[in-house]
């Protein structure tokens, strides 16, 4: 596995703020009768679940309805609409949803809009609303009130721009966050955010205080924040409040004077793409849930860094371009990284040069293929395409324990432990854990040896953890060594204590410790991942990474471990 897979495997998630996304059109049903309008998808991420049965508005300028409409099953919703600017506005509404583990249910959800959305010719303008659940149900579901003045339409792309904002919240919520991007929603994508600006970050999620207006002044320096943009484009603002009430401004801007920069020969090399497919997540406030289809899905794409000529704090347009095809069908411009100089108090410049990226798009689900394709850019110079890296997203891994069942008593203190899966993948990997309910100890040692060949990175990541004290699993229970391999739809293993198995790595006079007779024990899968190659993956479907190897806490997202839903408890026959 190459480096940039085996650290995608150890990328803490990210990239669920967003309030929208224009960067390619999402998965739609059939264009209806109305010949133009606005039509898209409504997630609680880009990549996250789809939300049926949401209301959803267009306003004219005046503020007036002017037309309704629900999502489908699917999150799909399309509104018919003649030329002009609207406001297209989901509000505050409780919706079925699974953000939550153990089960689906109504969940309150704050509101979203996107104000200055225009419609022009005779087409569908696509728009994806990402709304997230209220941080506090009894708090006001109003989203902010944005507004900006004396910004000029033409920007010089060399220069600098600048206007007023006037941000205020409603019903008693403060201002989270405001952030400023050319030509992108300025939250698609955390590891972009070299090309936006953070204008204001003030209250914590579900607070309150009296309603509150941020006025202030802002300038953006264009040779930054307008990498690799050129000609018709737009300004994004994006404005989150303490209850998750979101609020996208967009003002269209045309920029001049882009520099012709410096032709690139050499291609971007060793562009490289994993898709994650994820069952089971633990949430928290802004981050995503069980996604669409069932999962939460994403890719990762990964690349060497560029050399560019050289870079100066006043570096004119260079950086790279990520386009995509879904299915084999168009190529399409979905990402511009900027690449830039930063020189701090003491005089030491800093390049920031981008080679990763995350795409989040909600027209990603199981069993799409997309390709990937990168470019580097100087100005209106461009290189051809990268090598293609392509990936088909797996299904979600469905994981059932099976025996010892959920309170079996009289169970043989030689037990065997099975679950059975729905075999994707081409490879499938476990690391089952077992623990005494008594004292709450981990037993000595469960000597299960591995039986996944062929031999990769992630594996030797899987058996490693088995015998590393030094993780901190949070978890009181023995982890038990690697079961899997080529994906089938039963696993098992053998419980023989006694018997002088180890652990792989472990120490060799480690002796397994016997269950006792008559007590009570717990069982569950600390990891459960499939991969569609072993040693060369490009896609992974995650059921369970409660242990935290693969995918950390994310402090951007409030988004755990994978944590698996099962636990069964079971006691030993005998007397104790």
């Amino acid at each position: 596995m190459p480096v940039n897979r085996l650290l995608f495997l150890q990328l803490a998630l990210g990239t669920v703020l967003s309030a929208c996304s224009t960067s390619s059109p999402p998965p739609v049903p059939p264009v209806p009768a109305a010949l133009q309008g606005v039509q898209g998808t409504v997630v609680i991420s880009n990549a996250g679940e789809a939300l049926a049965g949401a209301q959803i508005k267009a306003l004219d300028a005046s503020g007036a309805v002017v037309a309704t409409t629900q999502t489908d099953a699917q999150g799909h919703y399309s509104l018919g609409l003649s030329e002009g600017t609207y406001t297209i506005l989901s509000p505050g509404q409780t919706l079925t949803s699974s953000v939550n583990q153990g089960g689906t249910g109504p969940v309150p959800f704050a509101s979203s809009q996107v104000v200055g959305v225009s419609v022009l010719g005779k087409a569908f303008t696509p728009l994806n609303l990402i709304q997230l659940p209220a941080s506090a149900v009894s708090n006001a579901t109003t989203p902010p009130n944005i507004s900006i003045s004396g910004l000029n339409p033409v920007l010089d792309a060399s220069a600098t721009a600048e206007f007023d904002d006037d941000v205020t919240t409603s019903g008693g919520n403060s201002l989270t966050y405001l952030l400023a991007s050319l030509g992108r929603d300025p939250v698609v994508n955390r590891l972009s955010r070299n090309n936006r600006k953070v204008l204001f970050i003030g209250g914590a999620a579900g607070e309150t205080s009296p309603s509150l207006e941020v006025k202030q002044h802002e300038s953006l320096d264009l040779t930054r924040y307008a990498a690799g943009l050129s000609g018709g484009t737009s300004l994004f603002l994006t404005a989150v409040d303490s209850n998750n009430n979101r609020s996208v401004f967009v003002s269209p801007v045309t920029l001049t004077n882009t520099p012709a920069g410096t032709a690139l020969s050499d291609t971007v090399q060793n562009v490289d793409v994993t898709a994650l497919t994820v069952a089971n997540t633990r949430i928290q406030l802004q981050s995503a849930p069980s996604g669409a289809n069932g999962a939460l899905v994403y890719t990762t794409l990964t690349w060497s860094p560029y050399t560019f000529p050289a870079v100066t704090t006043g570096a004119r347009g260079q950086g790279y371009h990520v386009y995509r095809s879904l299915n084999g069908g168009s190529q399409v411009l979905v990402s511009t990284l900027g690449v830039y100089a930063t020189t701090d108090a003491k005089g030491k410049t800093t390049l920031v040069n981008p080679s990763a990226w995350q795409d989040t798009d909600a027209a990603l689900a199981p069993g799409v293929k997309a390709s990937y394709t990168v470019r580097a850019f100087y100005g209106s110079n461009e290189t051809a395409d990268s090598a293609a890296s392509v990936t088909t997203v797996l299904p979600v891994l469905s994981v059932k324990l099976a025996t010892p069942g959920e309170q079996a008593t009289g169970v043989s203190t030689t037990p065997t432990f099975s679950w059975q899966t729905n075999g994707v993948g081409a490879y499938e990997y476990f690391v089952p854990a077992i623990s005494d309910t008594v004292n709450g100890a981990g037993i000595s040692g469960c000597g299960v040896l591995p039986v996944a060949q062929p031999s990769s990175p992630l594996l030797n990541l899987l058996q490693q953890a088995t015998v590393s004290s030094a993780r901190g699993f949070g978890f009181s229970g023995t982890l038990c060594g690697v079961v899997g391999g080529a994906a089938g739809t039963a696993y098992s293993f053998d419980y023989h204590p006694g018997t002088g198995g180890v652990l792989p790595g472990g120490d060799p006079n480690a002796l397994v410790f016997p269950l006792q007779e008559g007590r009570s024990y717990q069982w569950r899968l600390l990891e459960a991942v499939a991969v569609d190659d072993p040693v060369t993956p490009h896609a992974a479907s995650v059921a369970f990474d409660a242990a935290g190897l693969l995918y950390t806490y994310n402090l951007y997202t409030g988004l755990y471990t994978f944590d698996g839903d099962q636990v069964y408890t079971f006691t030993t026959g005998g007397t104790k």
